[in-house]
């Protein structure tokens, strides 16, 4: 962030931070003076966490306040929009793209079969057994 930082304490894991700062010089350095864009917030006992999360919101109305678990699973592909709509469209195209590949694959192989195919069924060979023998091939 172009800035001369001073390590003044080293945190042992799993307190949810890289990086510890004040928040003025934070939100200095992002450009956003004082705002907020999230805060976790880390209870002694998880089982009284909703009951923490209440407090906040009857507190603080008009704020998004959720525990981990809500949070989580607002991360789904149901709770962003058009989002399944889009990985139907693709799908859709790989689909047709699959059967483009597919179809020019087949095509080029009975073209380069002409001849063949022609001398077997000069011999009397079934439009059945040409196919299975190309899908054969394919395979």
């Amino acid at each position: 962030m172009n800035h001369t930082w001073r390590v003044s304490e080293i945190f042992e894991s799993g307190k949810l931070a890289r990086i510890c700062a004040r928040l003025d010089v934070l939100q200095a350095l992002t450009g956003s003076p004082r705002k907020l864009s999230q805060i976790y917030l880390k209870v002694d006992d998880p089982a009284r966490a909703q009951s923490v999360v209440n407090d906040l919101r009857d507190k603080m109305p008009g704020y998004f306040i959720y525990t981990m678990e809500e949070f989580t699973s607002l991360l789904t592909i149901g709770s962003v929009g058009l989002l399944r709509n889009f990985i139907g469209v693709v799908i859709g195209i790989a689909v047709i793209v699959g059967f483009i590949v597919v179809s020019m694959a087949m095509y080029t192989a009975v073209l380069e079969r002409t001849r063949e195919i022609g001398i077997l069924k000069a011999l009397g060979a079934s439009s059945g057994y040409i196919l299975d023998l190309l899908f054969r091939e394919m395979c």
